[in-house]
């Protein structure tokens, strides 16, 4: 195993909510510029049906993206701070991210 690799790992399994966080934001920040776009959004979610099969309901179009939820100042991107704040307001995220601790 690389060493990037167990540090994602560490991170994801050990890390706080703010490291979780970032990890989710950047796997949707596709070109590293510290905003994820509609575009992004829809290749990550759109790959993600993929690898679960191309049967996978519902299809993913342009419309799906739900990014003006989490874009709280409506300017089209969405940026670490609006992410963590989007999170932070839904208990079921928060405890989700609790199931990726682990004892490794």
């Amino acid at each position: 195993m690389s060493l990037d690799f167990l540090n994602i790992l560490s991170k994801v399994s050990r890390g706080s909510v703010n490291e979780k966080l970032q990890w989710v934001f950047n796997l949707y920040d596709l070109n590293g510029d510290g905003l994820i776009t509609k575009a992004e959004m829809v290749d990550v979610v759109s790959s993600i049906y993929e690898m679960l099969g191309r049967a996978t309901q519902p299809a993913v179009d342009d419309t799906s993206a739900k990014e003006h939820m989490i874009d709280l100042n409506k300017d089209g991107v969405i940026t670490i701070d609006e992410l963590i704040k989007w999170c932070s307001r839904d208990e079921n995220f928060l405890r989700s991210l609790e199931t990726l601790d682990t004892v490794l």
